[in-house]
């Protein structure tokens, strides 16, 4: 009887571990879908994020890299990263961006670790490369606006 179950809970999770068919698995050098949006007018508007932690932002020349992490594994999942349509003339530019994720209904359990790349020339903002070295960035996480990371 102890056998039966042993085999039974083996099989359990082999049948797990094949679930994703292979053709749908990201490889390592098939990057997220990533893309910029603007916001419509001052307020963000948070919508069906799906679940991710920030780890990490930089700014590493005109990129802002964000370090993300998400439960998937057999599916592409999709990064917006929403800028202010309206943003104040300081110096150095200081604000909030949101980033918001889709699984597309990836149900697998793979712990992933990410670098997401967004150009800040993209944002249509026209950012100097001085405000571009000096920008403290803030990105709120689209599933969880209490999480937030800064890259100052």
């Amino acid at each position: 009887m102890v056998i039966r179950l042993f085999f039974r809970t083996v099989g359990f999770f082999m049948l797990l571990l094949v679930s994703c068919n292979e053709e749908e698995l990201p490889s390592e050098s098939q990057n997220n879908e990533i893309s910029l949006a603007a916001a419509r007018g001052t307020n963000f508007v948070i919508e069906n994020s799906d679940p991710f932690k920030l780890l990490k932002v930089e700014v590493v020349e005109e990129q802002v890299e964000v370090t993300v992490q998400y439960a998937g594994g057999c599916k592409q999942h999709n990064f917006e990263m929403v800028w202010p349509e309206i943003m104040t003339d300081v110096f150095p530019p200081d604000f909030e961006v949101v980033l918001n994720h889709d699984s597309n209904d990836d149900m697998c359990e793979a712990l992933i670790t990410r670098i997401l790349s967004f150009g800040i020339s993209d944002s249509g903002h026209g950012f100097s490369s001085q405000e571009i070295e000096s920008m403290r960035i803030t990105v709120v996480n689209g599933s969880n606006e209490a999480e937030k990371v800064s890259n100052r």
